[in-house]
């Protein structure tokens, strides 16, 4: 779940801006310069999966609007990358694709109280379709999860694990607060997905640090 998942709006509705074709059981919601497929528990748009694809091309989807056509996330023939010489260009940029550096680990969102605050203001159902959007093979197959440790900005209150001061020994550490929001939606995360991984990271010390 994204951190800028703050509305009841922005969790019901995983929006795809597109045409409203008659093979897709579409819940539209109309704006002033387009539609959206609202995401219900009878219905979400789902991507299938890429497959392999060749390192000379990309992946390729167009979505259009109800005047423009009727495509609304449609993968079309793939993109093919061909090297052209223009003879008007005096400066040529030559990229080395051999060379390596930085590994790319995957892509993701934060497990934030109030995204999880919001997400349980929805059914079960709709919960389950939320998180497949971005965890599950039918979605963005999201494959790291933020999780805020102690209270953020994402917070309604600002709290640690253990505020008494001077427990070196930790007997009042508790995570309770994280049980009923964040821990449930990260279970589901986990359970969906193809494989995620997880970082904690702490915005705040407990007050006696």
């Amino acid at each position: 779940m994204l951190n800028h998942l703050v509305s009841y709006a922005a969790i019901c509705s995983i929006l795809w801006i597109g045409s409203m074709h008659a093979q897709y059981a579409c819940d539209i919601v109309k704006f002033k310069y387009g539609s959206v497929c609202r995401c219900t528990e009878d219905y979400c748009d789902t991507i299938a999966p890429l497959g392999t694809i060749p390192t000379s091309q990309a992946a390729l989807y167009e979505s259009t609007s109800e005047l423009a056509g009727t495509h609304r996330l449609t993968r079309l023939t793939n993109l093919e990358f061909q090297s052209q010489m223009n003879p008007n260009i005096s400066s040529l940029l030559r990229i080395n694709y051999t060379a390596k550096y930085q590994t790319i680990l995957g892509f993701g969102g934060a497990f934030t109280d109030a995204s999880g605050i919001v997400a349980r203001q929805i059914s079960d159902k709709l919960q389950s379709k939320l998180l497949s959007q971005y965890f599950g093979e039918g979605g963005i197959s999201y494959n790291i999860g933020r999780i805020p440790m102690v209270g953020c900005d994402f917070s309604t209150y600002s709290y640690t694990y253990d505020a008494v001061p001077n427990d070196f020994e930790l007997n009042d550490f508790s995570i309770s607060m994280d049980l009923p929001i964040k821990i449930p939606f990260i279970k589901s995360a986990i359970a969906m997905s193809r494989g995620v991984s997880h970082t904690a990271e702490p915005p705040q010390q407990p007050i006696f640090q």
